[in-house]
C-alpha cells in the first residue's frame, strides 16, 4: 500500500475513503473535543489586575507562613521582605 493511498487511523495504516479522496484536515474544535487542546488553568481568580494582585499577595503570604511553620520572621525572610512589611500585609488582608 503506497503512502498516497492510505492514511493513519490510530496507529494502523488504513485505506482512504472508497473514492480515494484524502482525509479531511483535523480542526482545532476536533482536537479540543479530544482533550488535546485544553486551556491552561492559571489559578487566578479573574482577569482583573487588582483582585489578581491581592490574591497573589495573600497566597504568597499563606504559603510562606506554612513553609516557615507559622514563624513570621522566617516567612518574611522567605518572601524577601521586612518583618514590618509582613505585618502590614497581615493587617491589610486580616491574616493571623
Amino acid at each position: 500500500m503506497s503512502r498516497r493511498n492510505c492514511c493513519l487511523s490510530g496507529f494502523r495504516p488504513t485505506p482512504c475513503s472508497a473514492s480515494g479522496a484524502p482525509p479531511k484536515a483535523i480542526t482545532p474544535r476536533a482536537i479540543s473535543v479530544l482533550g488535546a487542546a485544553t486551556q491552561q488553568v492559571t489559578g487566578l481568580p479573574s482577569l482583573k489586575l487588582r483582585p489578581n494582585i491581592e490574591w497573589v499577595e495573600r497566597e504568597t503570604i499563606r504559603r510562606a507562613l506554612e513553609h516557615a511553620g507559622g514563624v513570621k520572621k522566617d516567612a518574611a525572610e522567605l518572601m524577601g521582605i521586612s518583618q514590618r512589611a509582613l505585618s502590614y500585609y497581615l493587617a491589610k488582608y486580616r491574616i493571623d
